[in-house]
């Protein structure tokens, strides 16, 4: 009998301890802490371009069209600003010049009616303006020589254009 008592009490003391040890833990309030967790996403683009080429003619007395494209491809979607220079042929952005044994006039247009005239956004229009979707996306540029240009040395007539693409 003298053994169950003293397991009854040490029993006894036991659990109350525990209940003391659990009241006292629970009654303070409880501590918490924030951290960031972040990544940032930039674009990365890349521009390429066909060569735009009229062809061979044996008069520049009518117009002259040809088309070719743009191709820029991002791996994101972002702004980003397509323009195109006036190229190393001469003139100006409203009428540029091909040039070999002597000149021809022609102009790059977004559109295939010749009314926007693809340039720098300050003189013509920008090829494009906007967001890149993150797949490739494609831009046509519509050259068109000027007429009444006749008669014109045979020879081989060039201007390199640069296709700048900002992002």
């Amino acid at each position: 009998m003298r053994n169950t008592l003293r397991t009854v009490v040490l029993a006894s003391a036991v659990i109350g301890a525990l209940a003391m040890s659990t009241a006292s833990a629970s009654t303070g309030s409880p501590k918490t802490a924030s951290f960031l967790v972040s990544i940032t996403v930039e674009n990365s683009c890349t521009v390429t371009a066909q060569p735009i080429a009229f062809g061979t003619v044996n008069t520049m007395a009518p117009v002259h069209d040809a088309q070719g494209n743009v191709v820029v491809t991002c791996t994101g979607v972002g702004p980003l600003d397509l323009q195109l220079n006036v190229g190393d042929g001469g003139g100006s952005l409203a009428t540029r010049t091909l040039t070999g044994p002597a000149t021809i006039n022609y102009n790059l247009y977004n559109d295939s009616g010749h009314s926007v005239i693809s340039g720098d956004g300050t003189t013509g229009q920008k090829l494009f303006s906007g967001n890149s979707t993150g797949a490739a996306q494609t831009f046509t540029v519509y050259g068109e020589t000027a007429a009444a240009q006749d008669p014109k040395p045979v020879g081989t007539y060039t201007s390199n254009v640069v296709a700048t693409l900002t992002y």
